[in-house]
């Protein structure tokens, strides 16, 4: 591969996933769960480092309580049951990234735990975005002279190359907007659920081949 090495995904259209299949935002949100872990691992198989997922804004956190209720107990579900396996195959440690102090206390132990069961991994690091916002992170990092130290971000890579879902408009949504600085964006029509292997390798092999100037 190329010089890429982390690579960010915005997994969008989970309702209208739910609403396109005549199914309940909880069912929908599961199965993103699942569609979530089958991600990562298709990333990892081409050698990538680093993966940053946006789970949870702290905008997401002000939906109606139907859906982020759902939302809210399938991340919990990602947290607890089905992440830790993939995690383990890959040498992968997970990093939260967010405002804990926002989220339910059930979900900040789970975060808690995972990151503490995983922190030894070497190989590749998961960073999860959950109750992230921008600000937040930007003002915890920022020294006595004015400057941010990048560093001491809770995401302290560059981002490469950012995925999303669902169409619309190319919009990065407080996606790790320092981190982006010269990211590849990459806008996919399909709804999150729908995301092919064959799109997310199509993607990366052709973001592997442009020769970023960096601002030369």
């Amino acid at each position: 591969m190329s010089s890429i090495n982390h690579i960010g995904l915005i997994p969008d259209g989970n309702r209208r996933w739910a609403l396109k299949n005549s199914l309940d935002y909880k069912t929908a949100y599961m199965k993103s769960m699942v569609h979530i872990v089958n991600c990562i691992g298709w990333i990892f198989d081409m050698n990538f480092e680093s993966i940053s997922i946006y789970l949870l804004s702290n905008e997401n956190l002000k939906r109606e309580r139907e859906d982020i209720d759902s939302v809210i107990y399938a991340e919990e579900y990602l947290l607890s049951d089905i992440l830790y396996p993939v995690c383990q195959q890959y040498s992968c440690k997970v990093i939260h990234a967010g405002n804990r102090d926002l989220l339910p206390y059930s979900m900040k132990i789970k975060i808690d735990y995972l990151c503490s069961i995983t922190r030894d991994y070497k190989e590749r690091t998961l960073f999860l975005l959950i109750g992230y916002n921008p600000i937040d992170e930007i003002n915890t990092t920022i020294n006595q002279n004015g400057f941010i130290e990048m560093s001491l971000l809770s995401v302290p890579k560059k981002v490469d190359v950012v995925i999303r879902t669902a169409g619309g408009a190319s919009l990065l949504s407080n996606f790790l907007p320092i981190q982006c600085g010269y990211a590849q964006i990459y806008m996919v029509d399909a709804l999150f659920n729908d995301l092919t292997r064959q799109e997310i390798e199509a993607i990366l092999n052709t973001a592997s081949q442009v020769k970023m100037q960096y601002g030369k």
